[in-house]
């Protein structure tokens, strides 16, 4: 989905640079924020189709930026990163977040480019079998079957 939006959250200019070089040339429109209130800022405003974020920000953490973003808008999907990796931390960003990837820090620029072109595709085969279920709930004659058991 070219043209996705992608929000990447850090209060290091170094790491929000690093991440958007490795995204570079794919065609997906770009935004930045230093810490949690920025990144609300944002997506309350633009609709964001995948967030990046860094764990450890100032005042709120990654992961509650995340988590709270599965509550509210789970429909983008999210990314953590982090240079501080525990199997603790990993098990909140999923059962908590729901997060996509989870991406230790230093991290590979590919490995970054490839979570948000995977997260991308996922949100648009999302939205495209949404778009099929409703145009088949909207037909005429087309109601899908349901088997009781």
């Amino acid at each position: 989905m070219a043209g996705a939006h992608i929000l990447i959250v850090d209060d290091d200019a170094f790491f929000r640079n690093a991440v958007a070089e490795s995204l570079e040339g794919l065609g997906y429109t770009l935004s930045f924020a230093g810490d949690v209130p920025s990144a609300l800022a944002v997506l309350r405003t633009d609709q964001v189709d995948v967030v990046v974020s860094d764990h450890v920000l100032p005042g709120l953490s990654g992961l509650s930026l995340l988590t709270s973003m599965r509550d509210h808008m789970p429909e983008p999907r999210r990314i953590l990163v982090s240079g501080k990796v525990d199997v603790s931390l990993a098990l909140a960003a999923i059962n908590q977040a729901n997060v996509f990837r989870f991406i230790e820090k230093p991290f590979d620029p590919v490995a970054v480019r490839l979570a948000v072109c995977l997260a991308v595709d996922d949100l648009e085969r999302e939205r495209s079998e949404r778009r099929i279920l409703d145009w088949v709930g909207a037909s005429p004659g087309f109601a899908p079957s349901v088997k009781v058991a």
